[in-house]
């Protein structure tokens, strides 16, 4: 089983806030259907039913799946992980929200043209693993799409976890 990122319930809401409200409109709809004698008006309920209805379940599987830790196997200790966060966060604009022995937190800003209020990033480590996830900032403003910007986080981190592996084995010799 995959592990998956937690979140509180306002970034349970966030996050799933698409397919809540697509969720909502075939609700809308149903009962429209269930109570309307009108033929033209049950013909459009049927549309937006069967509209609504798949593109929200598509959405919460989508939106579930994003919420799955990327695993990375990795032979540096806790102090060389820090470097690689601590050069990140002085030259990739991340922000530090939340630390501990084996949890870093943190987000990035928005940005004018960037389609996106922000992310957050979570690092997990255990032991020679490192789970990261980053997703749409479930703290700011309901986003449906980053427009990349998750999927580049997390290549940047591992770009820079290889980088800093190639020099400490170089260093070795």
């Amino acid at each position: 089983m995959k592990k998956k990122l937690k979140l509180n319930t306002f970034g349970y809401f966030t996050h799933y806030w698409p397919a809540i409200l697509f969720a909502g409109l075939t609700m809308w709809s149903l009962y429209l259907m269930l109570t309307t004698t009108d033929s033209a008006t049950l013909q459009r309920t049927l549309y937006i039913f069967y509209f609504c209805g798949p593109i929200g379940v598509l959405i919460f599987f989508i939106q579930k799946r994003r919420l799955q830790y990327t695993i990375i196997k990795i032979a540096l200790t806790p102090l060389e992980i820090e470097k690689v966060i601590c050069y990140l966060e002085d030259n990739k604009g991340w922000k530090r929200k939340h630390k501990s022995d084996s949890i870093y937190v943190a987000t990035t800003q928005s940005r004018w043209l960037s389609g996106s209020w922000g992310e957050q990033i979570t690092i997990e480590q255990d032991h020679n693993i490192i789970y990261i996830n980053s997703i749409c900032d479930p703290n700011k403003n309901p986003s449906l799409t980053s427009w990349g910007r998750n999927k580049r986080n997390i290549k940047t981190f591992k770009e820079r976890l290889a980088l800093y592996e190639k020099a400490e084995v170089l260093k070795s010799f």
